[in-house]
C-alpha cells in the first residue's frame, strides 16, 4: 500500500512559507494485515522524540470506532486494543518508527481458510469470492491482479482495515494535543435532514454521533426511512456476477 504523507510547513517571519525542504515536519503511516488475518499493523514514522503517548486514549478511539449506527455483527466479535510493539517506551515516543498491533479475534474462524503456509489438501477450506460486490474494490482489484477469486482483494479493501488507520490517527491526535488542539467530528446531515450551525455545542453522542440531542431522532429516522425505500442514502442494493 502506498504510504500516506502529511506535513506541516513552518512559515517565515514575513508570513511567506519556507520552500519545501527548509523546515518540514512529516508524518507517514502504512497499514498491513487482512480483515480475517491474525492481526492489523499500523506503522507510523515522523513523530518527535519525547512525545507522551497514552495508549488508553488510543484504545478509546478504537472503541469509539466500533460504536454507532449500522455497525456489523463483526463488532460483537472484536475487542480492539492497540499493542505497541516498537517506538514507544516508558509512556513516550523514542524518535523511532512506531508499530502498533491490533488483534483480529475472528482469525480463529478463518485460520483454515486463510493459512499463511500452503497447506496440501486445504482447498476445501478456502472461501473464494467470485461474485464481486458493486461499490467495492472486488472487481477492480481482481482485474488489476488477474484474479478469478477476489478474496485477497476483499481482505485488504475492507472496513476492518480502518481500525489500523484509527490507531495511527490517535497518535497524530497525541501530537496535536501537545499544542492544545482537540479533534472532534459529528454528523451534520443525513438525506434531507440537516442540522444548523447554531447547534455547534454539546457532546458527540448517539447512534449517528450527532452533537445535537434534539434533532438526532430526525437523523436516525431519515436514514431508516430512506433505507427502506431503497433510495441509497445509507444503504445500497447489492448484487453481482461471477468473475
Amino acid at each position: 500500500m502506498r504510504p500516506l504523507l502529511f506535513w506541516a510547513r513552518a512559515r517565515a517571519p514575513t508570513g511567506e512559507p519556507f520552500v519545501q525542504g527548509d523546515i518540514e515536519i512529516m508524518l507517514r503511516f502504512v497499514t498491513a494485515g487482512e480483515s480475517h488475518g491474525q492481526a492489523l499493523i499500523a506503522w507510523i514514522s515522523g513523530l518527535p522524540c519525547g512525545l507522551p503517548v497514552d495508549l488508553a486514549s488510543v484504545n478509546r478511539d478504537l472503541r469509539r470506532r466500533q460504536l454507532g449506527y449500522g455497525r456489523s455483527g463483526r463488532q460483537k466479535i472484536e475487542k480492539d486494543r492497540a499493542e505497541a510493539l516498537a517506538g514507544i517506551r516508558h509512556g513516550q515516543t523514542i524518535g523511532a518508527p512506531i508499530a502498533l498491533r491490533i488483534e483480529n479475534r475472528d482469525w480463529a474462524n478463518w485460520e483454515k481458510a486463510l493459512p499463511v503456509e500452503n497447506v496440501p489438501g486445504g482447498e476445501d477450506d478456502q472461501r473464494p469470492l467470485t461474485a464481486p460486490r458493486p461499490g467495492h474494490a472486488d472487481l477492480a482489484g481482481a482485474l488489476k491482479f488477474n484474479l478469478h477469486d477476489a478474496r485477497y482483494i476483499l481482505e485488504r479493501a475492507s472496513a476492518r482495515e480502518t481500525a489500523a488507520r484509527v490507531a495511527a490517527g490517535a497518535l497524530a491526535k497525541c501530537l496535536l494535543s501537545s499544542f492544545g488542539i482537540d479533534v472532534v467530528s459529528h454528523t451534520v446531515a443525513v438525506g434531507k435532514v440537516r442540522l444548523e450551525r447554531a447547534h455547534l455545542r454539546g457532546n458527540s453522542k448517539g447512534l449517528r454521533r450527532s452533537r445535537f440531542p434534539a434533532p438526532l431522532r430526525g437523523l436516525g429516522s431519515a436514514g431508516q426511512d430512506e433505507s427502506r425505500s431503497g433510495s441509497g442514502v445509507t444503504r445500497g442494493r447489492f448484487g453481482g456476477r461471477d468473475l
